[in-house]
């Protein structure tokens, strides 16, 4: 069995919203995720495709094969888009061997895993799968070194990395529960609702975001980084399909993000989490307060960075002082999807030589 192992080739997996990057070696194979057509027919991809989510019939694009919206339409697209990949990308046989790493957004929920699982034992190449947190290959494709946190800004959830040298720290959260190496909660989704109300308040701009699988939801999600990215001017259709110009001051991006240290939210605020993650690592000893890395696309804007910046320094000036910390030092990391795989491909032989988690299929 262990001989077999290691005659298995390893293939990588970035799966990200606009675009997925596969991968078995130093060349990385970049695929469009999703595909949109507008009422009139026009087709918008990866990026583009999220931008007319609020107006146009979404449908996910794997390689030849594509799933749309509806669940019943085209079930086996992603075991198809995967054995396109292998065969026509990278050169795997219908009976050779793999490995497959994925690395596993913030947003990945159970049931979406059990999906993937599911199409992926249509796939005769694969043998194991491994799902890896996005946010520890980012971490180790950003060769970080020393005791730090990584926090990771997702559109639905957010994800919360403690590490000391190379490894993740165990972290414990407000509400006493453990995790190990990920402390995910809602932020993300925060900033989305917090979006559209201050769309509503202040602009009166109306879209109901009420369910998270709506197009105003999809569509709200991207206005987030626009209304947060450097651009001064936007337009906006609300629900009407009235297109709206929106000038973009640093005021309303930091209404926005404001949200994330808001106790009125259901989410537990982005510094409490900060907090309860350094008293976890100063009671095994470890000061990981110094650095904190943020990487995900809200935080595109230098505005909206200085802001996020500013108010952890503020919020957390006790914790400093009983940590006997000068500052906090908070960097921004390049969330992209070749810097995830350079991750992976750090991590991945040793995964697979040494872990237990793979899933057997």
């Amino acid at each position: 069995m262990v001989l077999t192992m290691f005659r298995r080739k390893l293939v990588l997996a970035d799966l990200g919203t606009s675009n997925t990057d596969v991968s078995s070696g130093k060349e990385v194979h970049t695929f469009p995720t999703l595909i949109a057509y507008d009422d009139q027919g026009n087709q918008g991809i990866g990026e583009s495709a999220q931008r007319q989510a609020g107006i146009a019939h979404l449908i996910w694009i794997k390689s030849r094969a594509r799933i749309s919206s509806e669940e019943e339409n085209y079930p086996d697209a992603f075991s198809d888009f995967v054995r396109l990949t292998f065969e026509e990308k990278l050169r795997i046989k219908p009976d050779e061997s793999v490995d497959l790493m994925m690395s596993e957004p913030t947003s990945m929920t159970d049931f979406a895993r059990k999906q993937i699982i599911e199409q992926l034992q249509l796939v005769p190449q694969v043998e194991r799968v491994y799902f890896l947190p996005e946010p520890v290959a980012t971490a180790f494709g950003a060769d970080l070194e020393g005791s730090y946190i990584l926090l990771d800004m997702g559109d639905g959830n957010t994800s919360m990395q403690a590490f000391k040298g190379k490894v993740p720290v165990r972290v414990r959260s407000g509400t006493s529960v453990t995790f190990t190496a990920q402390q995910t909660f809602r932020a993300g989704r925060t900033m989305t609702f917090s979006t559209s109300e201050v769309l509503r308040n202040e602009l009166d701009i109306h879209l109901d975001v009420s369910s998270s699988v709506s197009q105003n939801y999809m569509y709200t999600v991207e206005l987030k980084h626009l209304l947060l990215s450097t651009q001064r001017r936007i337009k906006v259709i609300d629900e009407n399909k009235k297109i709206i110009t929106v000038d973009i001051t640093t005021e309303l991006q930091n209404k926005i993000v404001s949200c994330l240290f808001d106790h009125k939210w259901d989410s537990i605020p982005i510094h409490q989490v900060i907090r309860d993650v350094a008293l976890t690592a100063k009671a095994m000893s470890t000061a990981l307060l110094s650095t904190i890395y943020v990487t995900g696309k809200p935080f595109t804007s230098e505005a909206v960075y200085y802001i996020f910046s500013k108010r952890v320094n503020e919020l957390l000036r006790e914790e400093r002082e009983a940590f006997e910390i000068q500052k906090i030092d908070v960097q921004r990391l390049p969330n992209c999807g070749h810097s995830v795989m350079a991750g992976m491909q750090k991590l991945g032989k040793k995964v697979q030589e040494e872990s237990k988690r793979w899933i057997e299929l």
